[in-house]
C-alpha cells in the first residue's frame, strides 16, 4: 500500500493531529463529509486542508519534531478535528525551539479535545505563528483531565511572534481551566468569545492567562466578551525571575466587555496598561464550593497605567486572600502608576472606587497620579483611598464620592489635590500625614478638607464654605479670586493682582491685591479678621456704599496695618450733603493711613481721616456744578435750575449722588423731553381731523353734475389728492337720490419731533391753522373716498340720523393718520342701484362704523381706492 494511501485509510476509530520533524512530509486532504481516523504526522511545510463535514480524528497524542524555521505548516479547517484519548490533544506542536505555522479554524468548523486543543509542548523562542478562528476551539476536559482551547505557554522570552485573531463567529472556550494561554509577547485580537468556565479552585478558569509572560497585548473589540471563571485577564508574577517588570497592554473598546466572575476583570501581580471604552467588571458567582473571591474590575499589584473611558466595577468579595486577609471589592486597584478616569466614565467599588496600595494594606510601591473627570465611588467605604509614604497626587474636575462618610484619603507622603471646575467631592477629604497641599483652579465651590497644610488659589473664581484650617495659610494668587463666605483660621496672603471679596471670617489679612467685602457690586458687608490685617503698599480697598449711611466695613481683631489706596462705589440714592462711614475698625489699633482715596461720583467728593481704632470715609458736597456735566442745551438748562435748588430739596439730592453719566441721564428725564411726541400726535391729529371734514365737504360740494355719459365730474378736485373715480356708466336720472356715507382716510408723513419751547409750540399752531385751510397737498395729506357699500347693506329706513363725525387716528412708524365719516350729502343723480338708499340707523351706523375701523389699515401716506359700489362686503385698506 503506498504511504498515501494508508495515510488517509479510516482504520483507526479517533484521530488526533501532531507535527513531527522526524515524519515524512506530506500534504494531507481530508474531503467534504469524509472521515479520517489515525494518528498523522506532519513537518515542513506541510499544508493539511479538512473540507467542510469532513473529520480528522484520533485517541492518540502525536509529536512533530520541527528543529529550524521553515516556510511553515498551513493548516485550513472547515470541517473537524478532534481528539477523544483521556488527556490527549488535538493538535501538537512538540518539537524544536523554532517554528512558524498558520491555522485557520473556518466558520462552522470544531478543532476541540478533552485536554489542550492546540498545544506547542516544547520552549520555542523564535518563529511566526498565527491562529485565525472564526468557529469553535474548545476543550471539554474538567478536573485533572482539563485543559485550554490554546495552550503556547511554552514560547518562552525570544524573538518569536505569536498572534492569535478570534473573530465575530468564533469561539475560544474551556469547561474547567483556561480558555487560552497565549504565550510570551502575544497578541490577542479579539471580536467573539473567548470564556473559561466552572472555577472550582482560586488557582486557574481565567478567559486568558498569560501566565509569566514578560508582557504581551489584548484588542477587545466591540462585541467581544471575554468572560472568566476566576479572571478575565491574568497576568502573573514570577517568583524565579523575581522580577515586575513584566507588563500586558489591554484595550476594550466601546461594545466590549472582559469579566472576571470570581476574581478581577483584569488582574496582574506585576504591571499592566489598560484603555477601557467598554466595560470591565469583577463579579462574584457565588458559586457553590468556592468560599474565596476578591471581585475587583481591574487589580494590578504594581505599577499600572489605566485610562478610562467607560465602566470599571468591582461588584463584590468575599472570603479572604492568600494573606489571610479579609477580601474587599474595589473598581481599581493598584500598586501606583497613572489612573485617568474622563469626562463620562465610571470607575465603582463595591467597598473602595480606587484603593492603592502593596494589595496587603501596606505601602504601595510607587506613587500614584489620578485624574478624575467622571465619577469615582466606593459604595460603602471611600471613593479614594491610598495608603503610601510617597508624594501622590489627585486632580478633580468631576464626581468622588465616599459611602462610608470619607471621599478621599491620603497616605502620610506630601499629597497634592488640584480642584478643578466641576469638582464635586461627596464626604470628607483627609490629607494624612506630611506636607500636603490643595490647589483651587477655574470656577466653583469647596467645603474644606482635613489635615491639610496649604490651599492656593490658582486662577478663577473660588468660594470657600465651611470652617477651613490650613497650618501654612492660603495664597490668592494674580488674577484669582477667593470668596469667603465661611471661616478660615489661618492667615491669607493676597498677592498684587490677586482678590479677597465675600463676608466670612478670616485668621489674618496680608493684602497686596483688592479686597472688596461682599458678594457682588452694591452688596454691603463686613469681612472679618480675627488677627491682624496689613494693607501693604499697591493694595486696593474697594468699597460699596449707599445714601443710607451704610458701606462695606472689615472689623480687625488684631491690629490694623494701614496702605495702599481705597476706591468708593457708591450706589445711587438721595445724599446727604455729607455722609461719614466707618470702614476699618480695629481693636487692637490702627496704624498707618491709607495713600488716597476715589470715587466715581461727580458732586460728592471722598475724603478719610482716622481715630485709634478706626478708619472713616466721608462723601461731601463739592464745588461741581450740575451743569457743567451737562451734554445738550436741555440738559443744561436743568441742571441750572437744580443748581439754584436747595440742598435739603428731594431733586437736589436725587442728582447729587450720581456719576456724570447718571446726572445727564437724570437731567433727560427731568426735561420733559420723552413726552414731546405726545404733543405731536395731538397736533397732527387734530389738523388731519378737521382737513379731512374740509376735504369731504369740499368733494361733494363740487361733485354736483354728470357728464354726457353719466359720471360725476369736479372741476375744482385736485389731481394728485383723490383717486380717480370708478369709471361706470350710471342709468338716466329719474329721481334725487341722497348720496350713502362715506369713510374718509388722511394720512401724511410724521412731522419733525415737537421741542419743549414756547417757540416751537407757537410754530405747530401756525402750521396746522394753515394747513387746515389750504387745498390738500399730494406730498403732505392724501384723503380718499370710500363708497361704503358694505354700510349700506345694513341700512334701515327706520329712524334717520345723519352720522356724525368721529375722529379716529393712530401713529405708527414714521406716520400720523385720522379717520373720519362724512354726513351724506343729497344730490341729484341717477341711482347707481335699483335698492333704495336711505340714511344709517343709530345701531347700524355703530357696526358698520366698528367693522370699517377694524378693515381700515394706514401706513406711511395712506392710499385708498373706493369700493365697488356693487362689492357688498368690501371695503377699501391701503
Amino acid at each position: 500500500m503506498s504511504p498515501l494511501l494508508s495515510r488517509v485509510s479510516p482504520l483507526a476509530l479517533f484521530a488526533s493531529l501532531s507535527f513531527s520533524s522526524a515524519a515524512v512530509a506530506a500534504d494531507i486532504n481530508v474531503p467534504a463529509d469524509t472521515t479520517v481516523s489515525g494518528q498523522k504526522t506532519f513537518g515542513g511545510a506541510d499544508k493539511i486542508t479538512v473540507g467542510a463535514g469532513g473529520k480528522l480524528t484520533s485517541s492518540a497524542n502525536p509529536t512533530l519534531n520541527q528543529t529550524s524555521t521553515s516556510t511553515g505548516v498551513a493548516i485550513d479547517n472547515f470541517g473537524t478535528i478532534e481528539s477523544t484519548g483521556t488527556g490527549t490533544r488535538a493538535i501538537r506542536f512538540n518539537s524544536g525551539t523554532a517554528m512558524s505555522f498558520t491555522l485557520t479554524n473556518e466558520a462552522g468548523a470544531t478543532i476541540q479535545s478533552q485536554n489542550d486543543a492546540l498545544q506547542i509542548g516544547t520552549a520555542v523562542k523564535s518563529g511566526t505563528i498565527t491562529v485565525n478562528n472564526y468557529g469553535l476551539i474548545q476543550a471539554t476536559g474538567t478536573g485533572s483531565n482539563n485543559g485550554q482551547a490554546i495552550d503556547f505557554g511554552n514560547v518562552v522570552a525570544g524573538t518569536a511572534s505569536i498572534t492569535i485573531n478570534n473573530f465575530a463567529t468564533g469561539v475560544l472556550q474551556t469547561a474547567d481551566a483556561d480558555g487560552i494561554r497565549p504565550g510570551n509577547n502575544a497578541t490577542v485580537n479579539n471580536y467573539g468569545q473567548i470564556i473559561s468556565n466552572n472555577f472550582q479552585t482560586n488557582t486557574g478558569a481565567d478567559a486568558i492567562d498569560f501566565q509569566t509572560s514578560t508582557g504581551g497585548t489584548v484588542n477587545n473589540y466591540a462585541g467581544g466578551i471575554i468572560s472568566g471563571g476566576r479572571h478575565g485577564i491574568n497576568i502573573s508574577y514570577d517568583s524565579t525571575a523575581n522580577t515586575t517588570s513584566s507588563s500586558i497592554t489591554i484595550t476594550n473598546y466601546a461594545g466590549a466587555q472582559i469579566i472576571g466572575r470570581n476574581g478581577s476583570g483584569f488582574g496582574s501581580d506585576v504591571g499592566g496598561t489598560v484603555i477601557n471604552y467598554g466595560l470591565i467588571s469583577g463579579d462574584i458567582d457565588n458559586i457553590a464550593g468556592v468560599a474565596n473571591g476578591d471581585g475587583d474590575g481591574v487589580d494590578i499589584d504594581y505599577i499600572g497605567n489605566i485610562t478610562n473611558y467607560g465602566t470599571i466595577r468591582g461588584t463584590g468579595a468575599k472570603g479572604v486572600g492568600s494573606d489571610g486577609k479579609t477580601n474587599t471589592s474595589q473598581g481599581v486597584a493598584i500598586g501606583g502608576g497613572v489612573i485617568d478616569n474622563k469626562a463620562g466614565a465610571t470607575i465603582i467599588g463595591q467597598a473602595d472606587g480606587i484603593l492603592v496600595d502593596n494589595s496587603s494594606e501596606g505601602p504601595a510601591f510607587g506613587a500614584v497620579t489620578i485624574t478624575n473627570a467622571g465619577t469615582i465611588e466606593g459604595t460603602t467605604r471611600y471613593g479614594i483611598a491610598i495608603t503610601s509614604t510617597l508624594d501622590n497626587t489627585i486632580t478633580n474636575s468631576g464626581t468622588i464620592t465616599g459611602g462610608g462618610g470619607q471621599a478621599i484619603v491620603f497616605g502620610s507622603g506630601d499629597d497634592t489635590l488640584n480642584i478643578r471646575t466641576g469638582s464635586v467631592i461627596n464626604g470628607t477629604v483627609d490629607g494624612g500625614a506630611g506636607n500636603d497641599r490643595i490647589s483651587l483652579s477655574g470656577t466653583g465651590t469647596f467645603a474644606g478638607a482635613l489635615n491639610f497644610e496649604t490651599l492656593s488659589v490658582d486662577d478663577g473664581v473660588w468660594t470657600l464654605t465651611g470652617t477651613q484650617s490650613y497650618s501654612s495659610g492660603v495664597t490668592v494668587a494674580s488674577g484669582a479670586e477667593l470668596v469667603a463666605a465661611g471661616a478660615i483660621g489661618n492667615l491669607v496672603t493676597v498677592a498684587a493682582g490677586g482678590r479677597l471679596s465675600g463676608s466670612g471670617a478670616l485668621g489674618a489679612l496680608d493684602l497686596s491685591g483688592f479686597v472688596s467685602p461682599g458678594s457682588g457690586a452694591g452688596a454691603i458687608s463686613t469681612l472679618s479678621i480675627t488677627g491682624d490685617a496689613t494693607f501693604r503698599s499697591g493694595s486696593v480697598y474697594q468699597i460699596d456704599a449707599n445714601a443710607a449711611g451704610a458701606a462695606d466695613k472689615i472689623v480687625v481683631g488684631g491690629t490694623a496695618t494701614l496702605g495702599g489706596v481705597v476706591q468708593v462705589s457708591a450706589a445711587s440714592g438721595n445724599y446727604a450733603p455729607a455722609t461719614t462711614y466707618s470702614i476699618v475698625q480695629a481693636t487692637g489699633g490702627v496704624s498707618g493711613s491709607f495713600a488716597s482715596v476715589s470715587t466715581d461720583l461727580a458732586f460728592l467728593t471722598p475724603s478719610l481721616s482716622y481715630n485709634a481704632n478706626n478708619a472713616f470715609l466721608t462723601l461731601s458736597r463739592n464745588g461741581v456744578y450740575f451743569q457743567s456735566v451737562a451734554a445738550n442745551r436741555n440738559q443744561r438748562a436743568v441742571a441750572a435750575a437744580l443748581d439754584t435748588t436747595p440742598t435739603a430739596s428731594p431733586l437736589f439730592l436725587a442728582v447729587v449722588g450720581k456719576s456724570a453719566a447718571g446726572a445727564r441721564a437724570a437731567f433727560d428725564g427731568l426735561s420733559g423731553e420723552g413726552v414731546t411726541g405726545a404733543l405731536n400726535v395731538g397736533l397732527e391729529s387734530n389738523r388731519l381731523f378737521g382737513g379731512t371734514l374740509a376735504d369731504a365737504g369740499q368733494f361733494w360740494r363740487s361733485g354736483e353734475t354728470r357728464d354726457a355719459n353719466g359720471f360725476s365730474v369736479s372741476a375744482t378736485t385736485p389731481a394728485l389728492g383723490y383717486a380717480s373715480l370708478e369709471s361706470k356708466k350710471g342709468p338716466i336720472a329719474l329721481r334725487p337720490t341722497q348720496e350713502p356715507a362715506r369713510l374718509w382716510a388722511c394720512g401724511s408723513p410724521a412731522s419733525a419731533r415737537a421741542r419743549a419751547s414756547a417757540a416751537t409750540r407757537r410754530k405747530a399752531r401756525r402750521r396746522s391753522a394753515r394747513a387746515s385751510a389750504a387745498a390738500p397737498s399730494a406730498s403732505m395729506r392724501r384723503c380718499f373716498p370710500i363708497f361704503c357699500s358694505a354700510l349700506r347693506a345694513a341700512i334701515a329706513p327706520a329712524e334717520p340720523r345723519p352720522i356724525c363725525a368721529r375722529p379716529m387716528w393712530t401713529r405708527m412708524a414714521g406716520t400720523s393718520a385720522a379717520m373720519a365719516f362724512s354726513p351724506s350729502i343729497p344730490t341729484i343723480s341717477p341711482p347707481r342701484s335699483p335698492s333704495p338708499i336711505s340714511t344709517i340707523t343709530p345701531a347700524a351706523r355703530s357696526s358698520a362704523s366698528g367693522r370699517a375701523r377694524r378693515r381700515m389699515r394706514i401706513s406711511g401716506a395712506a392710499c385708498c381706492a373706493r369700493a365697488s359700489r356693487s362689492d357688498a362686503t368690501s371695503i377699501c385698506s391701503g
